[in-house]
């Protein structure tokens, strides 16, 4: 018997700072956070049980973050955070049930995700202003999209030699794929308030319904 495990991991940092409209207006600018953050994670065990059965075990996640990204007129605490990646998990068993016939079953499950966070979380309110396209005090909307798939495989290969004078593979097998995806969205501290002053105060609020 014997088994094998393999596992490495890689990280890319891509970050700095951008001048946005300050959540006090007129005509100052505050640093805004900017940037890239990807991942990668992978790992894989291998056990081989005697010279006809190998089971496999293989992992890997590759979550990252894009954040500031929402332009000048967004002030800081407005902006979102884009997150997105998954993880994806295999299980694979193969049978070589003699010199001609290879058995293989394989089991996947992929749960992946993209979605916009506010900043400033789901509770603040957020500002739009009309006339100069300014938003301030949160992120005016989220989104949650999950991406999961499940993965049934199996197979049978015969090899056929000597017939005719010609050697033959012969294969039969089913693979199904579910996907299963769900999408939410909403208004972050239940609506925007609108206004048409350059001003704090907004002069009327309009909820949006998640």
């Amino acid at each position: 018997d014997k088994l094998w495990f393999f596992m490495t991991t890689r990280q890319i940092d891509l970050s700095n700072e951008m001048d946005v409209w300050a959540s006090d207006y007129g005509d100052d600018l505050e640093k805004a956070d900017s940037g890239q953050l990807w991942r990668w994670y992978v790992a894989k065990l291998t056990y081989q049980l005697g010279p006809s059965h190998s089971f496999v075990a293989a992992w890997n996640s590759d979550p990252a973050e894009i954040y500031g990204d929402d332009g000048l007129k967004v002030a800081a605490e407005a902006q979102h955070i884009q997150e997105q990646g998954g993880n994806n998990l295999t299980l694979d068993y193969t049978w070589i049930a003699s010199p001609r016939l290879f058995i293989n079953a394989k089991l996947g499950w992929v749960r992946g995700m993209l979605n916009t966070i506010p900043e400033s979380g789901y509770s603040e309110a957020s500002y739009y202003d009309s006339s100069s396209r300014w938003t301030w005090g949160n992120a005016r909307s989220y989104t949650h999209n999950d991406r999961d798939k499940d993965l049934y495989q199996a197979s049978a290969t015969y090899f056929l030699d000597g017939v005719l004078g010609i050697s033959h593979e012969i294969k039969a097998g089913f693979e199904l794929h579910q996907n299963k995806d769900a999408f939410r969205s909403g208004f972050t501290g239940g609506g925007t308030y609108y206004t048409t002053q350059n001003e704090g105060e907004p002069n009327k609020k309009y909820v949006n319904e998640d």
